[in-house]
């Protein structure tokens, strides 16, 4: 852990010295921004807040990405990191210790005029669930989530009060477009009621999903899916022979069928698990969501639909899976 403090105590000084240099005009990079449009500036930093944003601001506003296919555990700020969100004039931000960076970034930025939103501060406590705090692996980093599980954009009640506290910030920076930013945010908000209404519900899941990480709590309650629990013990891509045969052990005993990998990782784990189980157990892709495609012709930015379109192929993966285990029942 001291070697990962110490790393991540250079990043920071690198990233000073980068844009101390950029201040002081030695820095070559383009304006990530581009030329001066007249519209307002809004930074977004992970891609589900992003698409929500640029959806609610239409041709209103220029809305860009911060990180758009690395996820928060795994962001390191450059210099042109800092020159986005130095030129912003609202920084859209999910909070509930999701971006550990935020802070540090901000100060580097040195953008007095910024407003910051925390979209997770609009949702009521009791909608909110608390992290099991056991340490995973992204890459080769520790990462334990303690207090609140912070993937509220995968829960629909949840991702319709983060949609709320984008369209309030909007319409408050830029009040002669609100008429359009509440128009288009209630049109986002129907299509996410509409989603959860035509995927509630999912027979025949055996004893649950077990996912790659403890994320898809608000997911699970959102459409009906029981969630097992998730694979521990991860290091890397690899897990423990002994920590292999316990987690097989109790998710045989609570009949588990279906077993999701995020894209990011390998499925070999999930597979061996999948193999130790026994039985029909079948793994699929199971996207949380953080990251996305990198649009080719624009910097920072992702399709808007992409929230969308992912969330779609998560219920139709789990549902597939769901038939599969209907046509393998005994009658």
């Amino acid at each position: 852990m001291a070697g990962q403090a110490t790393r991540r105590k250079l990043a920071w000084l690198v990233l000073f010295g980068l844009l101390g240099c950029w201040l002081s005009g030695c820095g070559t990079a383009s304006d990530p921004w581009g030329p001066r449009t007249g519209k307002k500036r809004i930074v977004a930093s992970i891609v589900p807040l992003h698409c929500f944003t640029a959806l609610i601001a239409g041709d209103d506003a220029d809305v860009r990405c911060l990180l758009t296919t690395k996820g928060p555990h795994d962001f390191q700020p450059s210099a042109h990191d800092a020159r986005l969100v130095a030129g912003a004039d609202l920084f859209i931000t999910n909070g509930l210790g999701l971006e550990e960076f935020l802070e540090s970034l901000i100060r580097s930025a040195g953008n007095r005029r910024l407003k910051v939103v925390k979209t997770g501060d609009r949702i009521p406590p009791a909608l909110l669930k608390q992290a099991d705090g056991t340490p995973h692996y992204h890459g080769d980093k520790l990462v334990s989530h303690k207090g609140t599980d912070p993937h509220v954009w995968l829960g629909i009640p949840q991702a319709i009060y983060q949609i709320e506290a984008i369209r309030d910030a909007l319409c408050e920076l830029d009040p002669p477009h609100a008429d359009g930013y509440r128009q288009r945010a209630s049109a986002v908000i129907e299509r996410l009621k509409k989603v959860q209404e035509e995927n509630r519900g999912f027979p025949n899941l055996g004893g649950g999903l077990v996912t790659f990480h403890n994320s898809f709590q608000y997911f699970g309650d959102s459409f009906g899916i029981p969630i097992a629990g998730a694979i521990r013990g991860l290091r890397g891509e690899l897990i423990g022979e002994a920590e292999l045969i316990q987690q097989a052990r109790e998710f045989r005993m609570k009949e588990v069928k279906l077993i999701g990998v995020e894209p990011q990782y390998p499925k070999q784990v999930a597979e061996n698990l999948a193999r130790s189980i026994g039985g029909q157990v079948q793994v699929i892709e199971l996207d949380p969501i953080e990251t996305g495609l990198q649009a080719a012709d624009r910097e920072f930015y992702v399709d808007p639909e992409w929230y969308f379109q992912r969330l779609q192929r998560n219920l139709d993966n789990i549902r597939q899976a769901a038939a599969k285990m209907t046509a393998e029942t005994p009658r």
